[in-house]
């Protein structure tokens, strides 16, 4: 049975939970959101309508199921729901979003207004942003390196056949590796010699590379467990997995990754979610309002406090020198994920280049052979 919390005018409590087969009073406006963010939404649906004539119904689903239908059955989907920002152009293409006409986010990052917009058009609430980091065991190092190149390759690892991961790699050697048009270049020097590093470390640390690159492997869980053990220092993983390793012991910190040799900026991917309207729905003003309100500083410092998900508005106090300030900060130099439909189709090709290049297979040829097939794809696009 799902939960359905109410925002009802003059009702101090606004939860409660009832079965499908009863009947409902209408509402101005759904919202469908993860499990854990409930709480933060009761309070502010209720700080919402305090004083106004308006009713909402929050429901519980899990996002990217609620992503899945709203591609086959825009109807069944909520008014407001959560979208990753990578998906902002396919669903605004198909005509899904509503446009957030004349809405304001000038107090967000610059990263963040890229993501909430396609073709100039602002479809997203950015609530919270994901990247990569450099995550390390603080008692096992005296100073935080200034570049990758320094760390022994012995003592740090990474998920290498996850193209998420690596982009930033690539970008460390060639800052053009991506274009304008979000097309990727792989039939570069600069390219090769990105691809060669990744190569060299299977070579160097063959136990851990042995154990990644077995069929059924679980590579995100094995680097974490190589990670507790002490078998590395230093991981190039994702800011949602700290939690994972969190109070077991280690004195974990974290830094936006450096540059391999200084030479350019590493420039890693970065993802934001955040919240869209439902083409489809009967109240598009209510539903900007809404969102309009969510973007203040008082309810994005709020999202924070409850969530501990980092929000990419500008003015949010992160403690200088705390982790949550260098995931805010990474998020703001990295690259955040286009979300046309051209770079939608990288993934799964790229994905196939690193599982072959980690296997040791030709690097210019690979390279060569996913360049064609990625030209195949975006003139089919054309």
């Amino acid at each position: 049975m799902k939960l359905y919390i109410y925002a009802l005018l003059c009702i101090v409590s606004i939860s409660c939970s009832f079965k499908k087969s009863e009947t409902v009073k209408s509402f101005d406006l759904t919202i469908a959101v993860d499990r854990y963010y409930i709480d933060f939404f009761q309070e502010m649906i209720k700080d919402f309508t305090s004083g106004k004539d308006v009713r909402i119904r929050l429901i519980e689903v899990d996002m990217f199921k609620n992503l899945d239908t709203l591609e086959q059955s825009p109807d069944q989907v909520a008014d407001i729901f959560f979208s990753v920002s990578d998906r902002i152009g396919l669903y605004a293409t198909k005509e899904l979003l509503a446009p957030l006409e004349d809405f304001s986010l000038r107090d967000f990052t610059h990263q963040a207004m890229i993501a909430s917009r396609f073709h100039d058009i602002t479809y997203m609430l950015p609530m919270s942003v994901d990247t990569t980091l450099l995550i390390y065991d603080a008692s096992r190092i005296r100073q935080r390196p200034e570049t990758l190149v320094e760390i022994p390759m012995n003592i740090w690892s990474s998920n290498f056949t996850d193209f998420y991961f690596m982009f930033g790699l690539f970008m460390s050697f060639d800052p053009n590796f991506l274009d304008e048009q979000h097309r990727i270049n792989l039939l570069t020097e600069e390219a090769v010699q990105a691809a060669s590093i990744i190569q060299q470390w299977h070579k160097q640390n063959s136990s851990i590379a042995r154990s990644m690159s077995k069929d059924d492997a679980d590579i995100p869980q094995i680097l974490l467990n190589n990670f507790l053990k002490g078998e590395v220092i230093y991981m190039i993983n994702g800011s949602w997995s700290l939690s994972s390793i969190t109070g077991k012991g280690i004195n974990i910190d974290a830094m936006p990754i450096p540059s391999w040799d200084g030479t350019h900026p590493f420039k890693q991917l970065v993802g934001i979610k955040g919240l869209v309207v439902n083409s489809k729905t009967k109240n598009k003003e209510l539903a900007k309002q809404f969102l309009q309100f969510l973007s203040i500083q008082k309810n994005a410092q709020r999202w924070y406090q409850l969530t501990k998900e980092i929000s990419p508005h500008r003015h949010i106090l992160y403690l200088e020198g705390s982790i949550a300030r260098a995931i805010f900060d990474a998020a703001e130099t990295g690259v955040v994920i286009p979300n046309d439909v051209h770079f939608f189709y990288v993934w799964e090709p790229m994905n196939h280049a690193l599982k072959q290049i980690v296997q040791q297979a030709d690097i210019q040829s690979t390279l060569e052979a996913t360049q064609k097939e990625l030209s195949y794809i975006f003139d089919a696009l054309e």
